[in-house]
């Protein structure tokens, strides 16, 4: 993953997180037990994440990747707070 980083030097943590699951392969192990749909529309196994890794295409993309915004975290307040 270094030489990635070399290749595309924008690339944080975030995005190779998305490159992993775009570029992960599920029909080799489509066969095993446990697969779901995730919200998304991916497949997800628990044993087996989002499929084999595919390392040419997971390259392949990452030199044309657009980084992904800054992860953002969403808090919702208790029903009974009250400003001060």
């Amino acid at each position: 993953l270094k030489h990635l980083f070399n290749l595309s030097p924008n690339l944080n943590w975030r995005d190779m997180q998305h490159l992993v699951v775009w570029t992960s392969q599920y029909t080799p192990l489509a066969e095993n037990p446990g697969w779901k749909t995730n919200a998304a529309g991916f497949k997800v196994n628990s044993r087996f994440g989002f499929g084999l890794l595919d390392a040419a295409a997971l390259v392949k993309a990452a030199l044309k990747w657009k980084t992904v915004p800054e992860k953002r975290i969403c808090e919702i307040l208790p029903v009974d707070f009250k400003p001060v």
